[in-house]
Parts: structure tokens; sequence; C-alpha cells
């Protein structure tokens, strides 16, 4: 048996087998829904004015799944904090079991994380700057700009919001670049190709060391991009395991 969520990752990531083609007949249709929902999304775009007194870097990808784009969020903390930078970073807390505002700034004894989620701990874990959870992003960012207490704040997942003065980092895997595009639930993409033009920085992410970097510079390219790219290996270390108990956010 499939789930919708299964049948649609081990669709996207090459698998084909007679459920897997009937999980693809019920989403076609669908994207093609979708699709016509893109063409109104230039409408639908949440902007916001510049932010006073913080820089503001928005980690996004305009695939969903896997593509990088936390750990280098985790990177861009860490290297700023390392420059003497004060950063706090913003997301929207995938996986918790509450709603609100919640800030975490270290992991302690007895550590849940319900009220956050695995994502926003392990950002902290990694870093050690303090994570800032919300159900909507936008009052968190504008409350943390006002504080005045930060140098940097990093949203790591923004699509949809824009702020005047933003630097945007795009993060794509090279799958994703050489792959077809298919639209959700048939495929990853979520928003269009030229999405890529609106950054600032554009992150290719591979798991592997031999790849060649030219042509996935060439697509980029075609959809509109002509800023920096870069190129990140990654691997898996090991996974963080946080108890989901009851215990407080400090």
């Amino acid at each position: 048996k499939y789930t919708l969520e299964s049948a649609f990752e081990r669709w996207t990531a090459g698998e084909r087998t007679p459920g897997l083609y009937a999980f693809a007949a019920a989403a076609a249709p669908a994207t093609l829904f979708y699709r016509l929902g893109l063409v109104a999304k230039p409408h639908l775009n949440r902007k916001y004015p510049a932010l006073a007194n913080t820089r503001l870097i928005v980690v996004s990808s305009p695939v969903v799944g896997g593509v990088g784009k936390t750990p280098l969020t985790a990177m861009l903390a860490d290297g700023l904090k390392n420059h003497g930078k004060q950063v706090a970073i913003v997301t929207m807390g995938y996986g918790r079991r509450s709603t609100g505002y919640a800030v975490l700034e270290q992991i302690g004894s007895g550590f849940s994380s319900d009220g956050v989620g695995d994502e926003a701990a392990e950002l902290v874990l990694t870093t050690g700057c303090p994570a800032h959870v919300g159900d909507e992003p936008a009052k968190v960012i504008s409350g943390l700009d006002a504080q005045s207490r930060f140098d940097t704040i990093l949203f790591d997942d923004g699509v949809s919001r824009r702020w005047g003065n933003e630097k945007r980092v795009v993060v794509i895997s090279d799958t994703d670049l050489s792959a077809p595009v298919h639209y959700l639930p048939f495929g990853r993409w979520r928003t269009t190709p030229d999405f890529v033009q609106a950054a600032a920085y554009v992150a290719v992410t591979s798991n592997s060391a031999e790849i060649t970097f030219e042509p996935y510079v060439k697509k980029l390219i075609e959809w509109g991009y002509r800023g920096p790219v870069g190129l990140f290996i990654y691997r898996v270390a090991g996974l963080e395991s946080f108890p989901t108990a009851s215990a407080g956010i400090i």
C-alpha cells in the first residue's frame, strides 16, 4: 500500500511500479490545475517593506523535498556567527505539534522538539544561533527587526513572501536541474523555473563529487539567472534524534 506522501516521494525519486503509475494517472490532472494556479501567482505573492535595522537573507527552493536547504542555512548561520555577527534563524517549524510563536535558544536536559520541530532543533544544535518559529514568519521577522538585537535574520524557506531589501539564496539540486520540470503533485516543482531570477545567489547541491558544473550553469542562464552560482557537495554524516516527550523550550 502507498500513502499519498510515500507515492509522491517514490515517484519523484524515479521508482516505477503499477501502483505508482496509478498515482501518476491521478496526479496528472491535478498538476494541470496547479499550473493554472501558477498563472495567478504574481497576484498571490505577499510583499513586505524593507527591514529597517537588520539584514535579511531568505533561503528558499523552487522544489519540495530534500535539496540541502536547511544544511545550507546552518552553514550560512555558522559562517556569519564566526565573523562576529548576531544571527537569528526563522523557520516555519515543520513537524512541530503546537502552533503560535516559540523561541529555542539552546537544547537542555529533557528537551522536546514538539514545540519547534526537529528542523529548528537541528539548526540550534549545529549553529548555536537561536531559532524563532512561527506560523506567520513575516510577523516574526518584523518583530526581530524592531528589536534591533540581530545583525542578520536567516529565514529558512520563503517562496511566496518578498521583502524590499532581502538577499535571496535559492537552493536546487543537480537532479532537479537535469530532470524535466514537473509540477506538484506529479513532480517536485512548486513554482516556475524563472523563480531563480529573484536570487542573489544560487546554490547547486549534489551528493556526487563527480559532478560536471557547466551544464547546470547553462540551465540557470536559460531560466534567466545571471548571478553567482556555487556548488555544494554534501553527504549525510548522521541524524540527531530528539525526544518528543514533554519538556520546555528554553
